[in-house]
């Protein structure tokens, strides 16, 4: 369950503080002093919102932030002035950007066109393939991780802000690949051999559950990501060793035997013939309710099952 608080902010022009909290994620997102066409409901019409005093909003406020994890946004700064600015920047010609999606540009003119001084025209910038083809190139070494950084700022910055759909669920979850591609810009630039691989490969299994939501999206469908007939579902559980290990929660169901399993891998390692299903740790619990009937407990299937099983079924053949 999501649901907004707002308060009305003393001020000549109608502005309100935002608070979004997720119940079941245990996560907030804390908006100060916002117009009200930048508020929630203008995103996410059927979560409900409610007007409060200031003094339940403040007091609720710091009550979520000690209980929750979440995000603070700083105000917004859509005032008159800076939407003239913005509307004075030069604009990159859409020809361009696609260009820079396809690595046709030298490093010096690609960081020169994701400056924020630089405006993008509206289109529909995804390309699966594209994408795909661009992270193996990097994992050969086609291009340094510098030039692979630069495209990815230049990724969400087109998903986040400039793409041409008018379905509100689509625009979200292209903003929250493009809140992907930024995270990704922190890629360690010094990373190679099997560590380079292993991150470009957790990446990609990513970005294909990103992908196939998406598609589920366009076709007006809600499919489960198989391989094989074997869902392969994952959550981060927890860190070890000061943050130097971590561990996943793996569940992996084989949809045609009716069989789950339930393990903990360390520091888990993404096969790409693999199609992993991510999940919060909430999203993780509910597992036991969606499945606890009619399927049976079998604890030899390992997190790489989904492929073990189809090198058995070959060796039947």
């Amino acid at each position: 369950m999501q649901y907004r608080l707002h308060d009305y902010t003393e001020s000549e022009k109608e502005r309100f503080d935002e608070l979004v909290v997720d119940i079941y994620n245990k996560y907030y997102e804390y908006n100060p002093d916002q117009k009200e066409e930048l508020l929630w409901k203008n995103q996410e019409a059927n979560v409900p919102e409610f007007y409060v005093e200031q003094d339940f909003f403040d007091d609720y406020w710091q009550k979520i932030r000690d209980l929750y994890i979440g995000d603070w946004n700083v105000a917004d700064a859509y005032d008159f002035k800076e939407v003239q600015t913005e509307k004075k920047k030069p604009l990159v010609p859409k020809e361009k950007i696609w260009q820079a999606i396809k690595w046709e540009l030298d490093e010096s003119e690609f960081d020169r066109i994701i400056s924020f001084n630089y405006k993008y025209p509206k289109d529909d910038y995804y390309n699966f393939d594209l994408i795909m083809e661009k992270i193996h190139a990097l994992m050969k070494g086609e291009k340094s991780i510098s030039y692979f950084k630069s495209w990815c700022i230049l990724l969400m910055r087109c998903y986040m802000d400039n793409m041409k759909y008018r379905s509100k669920k689509l625009l979200k979850i292209f903003y929250d690949l493009g809140d992907y591609f930024d995270g990704v810009a922190f890629m360690d630039s010094s990373l190679e051999g099997e560590e380079k691989l292993k991150e470009c490969r957790e990446i990609i299994a990513a970005l294909k559950d990103y992908n196939h939501r998406i598609c589920d999206l366009k076709n007006r469908a809600e499919t489960d990501f198989t391989t094989n007939g074997v869902i392969t579902y994952v959550a981060f559980a927890f860190t070890l060793n000061d943050g130097e290990e971590s561990l996943y929660r793996v569940c992996v169901v084989d949809e045609e035997k009716r069989t789950i399993n339930y393990l903990f891998v360390e520091d888990i390692d993404y096969l790409e013939e693999i199609n992993y299903t991510l999940l919060s740790q909430a999203e993780f619990d509910d597992l036991s309710s969606d499945y606890w009937e009619g399927y049976t407990l079998d604890t030899s299937m390992p997190a790489d099952y989904a492929i073990r099983k189809t090198k058995r079924s070959k060796q039947k053949c």
